[in-house]
């Protein structure tokens, strides 16, 4: 079988929160993997001197930090500066600042060198979560559980909430991938605790929707949009009752 033999890992960090950095950083050091992990820190809008600090950690046979810098705020412009320092059909990762990965048992993780790899999940408040959700609504799956192999797609800038849903969809096309046959092929040798935010504004909530709407036209058309609007009706009614 053909095993992934390197695995990037990108994550965008903006400010001086290097707490929940490092807790990040320190899971990824622990992982017993088969292959190299390559962790890439994407930063902006931090301290100099809150990066030079993270360099002190050390490597090991199995994880190596490299730090950038970028200008132009923004994750998504971030991702891309990540993904441009990776060879193209190399296995990349994206994590944000507080995510955990913990493999099943302790055990040594290997993972089978496929376009996309979808890895259990759960959410650090320990909320019950739906792993797939309505492709019709948008993001399917969580972002930061998808292990992508790197080509020529990039993250849309203009999007500010929902370019990993626009990525996602444009990959599986390209790649030819069936989604529906995914749901039975997630990868349980290895755990995401996924960062759960709270406190999302009203207006990111505006945007969100707006944007997936966007998007959901885009690669389904009407269907799409028809499916997406009965959906909300249905989910503002079930409040209702």
């Amino acid at each position: 079988m053909n095993y992934i033999k390197d695995l990037y890992i990108i994550t965008p960090f903006k400010g001086n929160n290097i707490k929940r950095l490092k807790e990040t950083i320190e899971s990824l050091k622990k992982l017993k993997v088969g292959f190299k992990v390559t962790h890439l820190l994407i930063h902006y809008s931090s301290k100099l001197e809150i990066i030079e600090n993270l360099k002190s950690f050390n490597k090991t046979k199995t994880y190596d930090l490299l730090t950038y810098s970028i200008k132009k705020p923004g994750i998504y412009n971030a991702i891309n500066k990540g993904l441009d320092n990776i060879r193209i059909d190399d296995s990349y990762l994206v994590l944000g600042s507080g995510d955990i990965l913990k493999s099943e048992n302790n055990q040594k993780i290997n993972l089978l060198n496929e376009n996309i790899i979808f890895i259990n999940y759960k959410l650090s408040n320990n909320l019950e979560t739906k792993l797939f959700r309505n492709k019709y609504l948008g993001m399917p799956y969580c972002h930061n559980a998808i292990i992508f192999k790197n080509n020529y797609l990039r993250y849309s800038t203009k999007y500010k909430i929902s370019s990993d849903y626009e990525y996602f969809m444009n990959y599986i096309r390209i790649n030819k991938i069936n989604l529906e046959k995914c749901k039975n092929n997630i990868n349980y040798q290895i755990n995401l605790i996924f960062e759960a935010e709270s406190g999302i504004s009203s207006n990111s909530i505006f945007r969100k929707n707006f944007e997936n709407l966007l998007i959901c036209f885009r690669y389904f058309g009407l269907k799409g949009i028809f499916i997406n609007l009965i959906n909300k009706i249905l989910k503002i009614f079930s409040y209702l009752r």
